[in-house]
């Protein structure tokens, strides 16, 4: 019998190095505040990306999606949210597989009739990056952040067009705010005020 052994020490420790360090990533993405995603390519028989297999996919990005991770892995993207396919997200995601540059939309728009768990309509922060022949995705779903600056757009308009005189100070009485209002009613332009404390107004000339 002839036996004959090989130290593997090395390429051990090199093993257990890489399980340990895949382990502290899937734990980064498992807790990431931003839906994160992992898609592969799917081609047709000359090549065109015809739709994206999803291999990963975090609560997170459950969270956005109304679909479970589970849920999500194993499936294509149209299957799961064929709007993809008619609001732009396809096609930009298939140009970062093909030329390697990055996609980011901030405040789009997504509404999907026909998503796979019921259907959605939000506003989100999307980007993409190749990864291999397919990309890695973010979402943050920006939804309730679009509706409170559309709330304070609101009522914006709503001082501007007030007829009543409106002045608004910062905690050391400085005036940072005027509306048009103010103006008519005190003589002094917004420019002359913005800075200067309320008591201008009790100079005796009003």
């Amino acid at each position: 019998m002839v036996a004959v052994g090989n130290d593997v020490t090395e390429r051990r420790r090199a093993m257990d190095a890489l399980e340990a360090s895949e382990g502290r990533l899937r734990t980064a993405l498992d807790t990431m505040v931003d839906g994160t995603s992992i898609l592969s390519s799917i081609r047709d028989e000359i090549g065109r990306v015809v739709d994206f297999r999803i291999e990963y996919a975090n609560p997170a990005m459950a969270r956005t999606g109304g679909v479970t991770a589970a849920e999500q892995v194993g499936h294509t993207l149209l299957e799961l949210f064929p709007a993809h396919r008619t609001n732009g997200l396809f096609d930009a995601y298939v140009r970062v597989v093909e030329t390697g540059v990055p996609f980011k939309a901030e405040d789009f728009r997504y509404v999907d009739p026909d998503a796979a768990n019921g259907a959605l309509d939000q506003f989100v922060d999307v980007g993409a990056s190749k990864l291999g022949d397919g990309f890695v995705q973010s979402v943050r779903d920006v939804s309730d952040h679009h509706a409170a600056q559309a709330e304070l757009h609101r009522l914006a308009m709503a001082i501007e067009q007030s007829a009543d005189a409106i002045v608004i100070t910062d905690a050391s009485a400085s005036i940072e705010y005027v509306n048009p209002a103010f103006s008519q009613v005190s003589g002094y332009s917004r420019e002359e005020v913005i800075g200067q404390n309320p008591r201008i107004l009790k100079s005796g000339v009003q």
